[in-house]
């Protein structure tokens, strides 16, 4: 289900592990659409609802949600995300993750079309978009 491909491509492949009763969850999720939708072609996205599918959380040794694999590799675990987002999802958490608004290069000028969009996030959501963010564009330029 999750086997990584032989195929040598630009594409960043994503998979969120996620329960259906899990706030953080939700908001990865929606981040994740959120930078997907605005540059196609960046990365393919797979979502695992651990509840239902057991045995590929078990495979891939998910121990909290969200988890997040970026290339086959564990970039964030529930308690990452936890402290990034917060405890009730809206207290603020110190060590903001900066933007690299505005910066062309080694990201291809992605940064540049998200800009706008921080805007309207909370101060935790902004830092989890541009730990997401971030996260891709290194596997992409590796």
């Amino acid at each position: 289900m999750l086997e990584a491909s032989d195929e040598t491509s630009d594409t960043v492949s994503i998979v969120l592990f996620k329960g259906k009763k899990c706030p953080p969850c939700k908001t990865v999720e929606k981040l994740l659409n959120d930078i997907l939708r605005r540059s196609s072609n960046l990365a393919t996205l797979t979502i695992v609802d651990t509840d239902k599918h057991v045995e590929v959380k078990e495979k891939h040794n998910v121990r909290s949600v969200p988890t997040l694999l970026i290339n086959g590799v564990k970039v964030l675990d529930g308690h990452q995300a936890s402290e990034i987002l917060g405890p009730s999802l809206g207290a603020p958490m110190p060590g903001a993750l900066g933007m690299m608004d505005g910066q062309e290069g080694m990201d291809g000028g992605f940064a540049s079309s998200f800009g706008d969009s921080l805007g309207a996030l909370s101060s935790q959501s902004s830092d989890m978009f541009n730990f997401l963010f971030n996260k891709i564009i290194e596997a992409r330029i590796e």
